[in-house]
């Protein structure tokens, strides 16, 4: 009996011990699964907190790229708008410059015109004097004109017409006074002077005595007929050592 009431407490023991050591088990169960529990929820909090931060600085970066962006286009704009009004000025004062210059080519014109109309007005005003004075001119004096205005342009006349002479080398003159005194007047006249007077008649009629020079000559009331000596009338010509 004592043996049996012994077998007894022993398994009342065992299962005392087991029921402890199950209840020992489950509470570390429960303790592992409230302490995985919390770290899940602590991971998910972590999670979520580094979610809200991931979207904070999202957010923080967009509302930046923004503000770039914003920023970027106020100064393109202001560039443009810069830009245009520049363009604006340049083309202003380009326009401004061009109106100046047509109006100085404008004023420059009218000024010439106005000067050129002056000098036509005094040109015209002095024509009609001289043709005024000219009218009232005699007709002597309007020959002495005619006749000065020869002379100016006697010594260019002989130049050119005595230009021919300037080829001939030399003159050879054969004087044979005594042969043939019945010569003609005009040989007769040849024989007149000293023989420098004889040699310059001689080139004078060679040149001179065309049609236009002598009808001028006689117009201011020279006369060649009569050779140096009709022209140098007055002078005493030394005739030159032969």
């Amino acid at each position: 009996m004592a043996e049996q009431e012994r077998a007894i407490a022993i398994a009342n023991k065992s299962k005392e011990e087991s029921e402890a050591k199950a209840e020992a088990d489950l509470a570390r169960a429960e303790a592992v699964k409230a302490e995985e529990t919390v770290n899940t929820y602590r991971e998910v909090a972590q999670a979520d907190r580094q979610k809200q931060i991931e979207l904070i600085e999202a957010h923080k970066q967009a509302e930046r790229d923004a503000i770039g962006i914003t920023t970027a286009a106020e100064a393109n704009k202001r560039a443009s708008e810069d830009e245009a009004e520049a363009n604006r000025l340049r083309a202003q004062g380009q326009a401004d410059a061009i109106k100046i210059a047509a109006q100085s080519d404008a004023e420059a014109t009218k000024v010439r015109a106005e000067a050129n109309e002056v000098r036509y007005k005094v040109e015209a005003e002095g024509k009609r004097q001289i043709n005024e004075a000219a009218n009232t001119l005699s007709e002597t004096q309007i020959e002495m004109q005619i006749k000065l205005k020869a002379l100016e342009q006697l010594p260019a006349i002989i130049e050119q017409s005595v230009k021919p002479m300037e080829r001939i080398e030399g003159i050879k003159i054969y004087q044979v006074e005594g042969l043939n005194t019945a010569a003609s007047s005009g040989d007769a006249d040849n024989n007149n002077g000293n023989l420098a007077d004889q040699v310059t008649n001689a080139a004078l009629r060679y040149r001179l005595h065309a049609p236009l020079l002598d009808n001028i000559m006689k117009e201011i009331g020279l006369n060649l007929d009569s050779g140096i000596n009709g022209m140098t009338a007055g002078m005493n010509t030394t005739p030159p050592n032969i």
